[in-house]
């Protein structure tokens, strides 16, 4: 599907973060 660009935007910095989450938690 197609997201808004705004929608895009928080899902890549959603991702992002809890990927440096996880890193930072190991």
């Amino acid at each position: 599907g197609i997201l808004p660009k705004s929608e895009q935007i928080s899902a890549r910095i959603a991702f992002f973060a809890d990927e440096q989450f996880r890193t930072h938690r190991l």
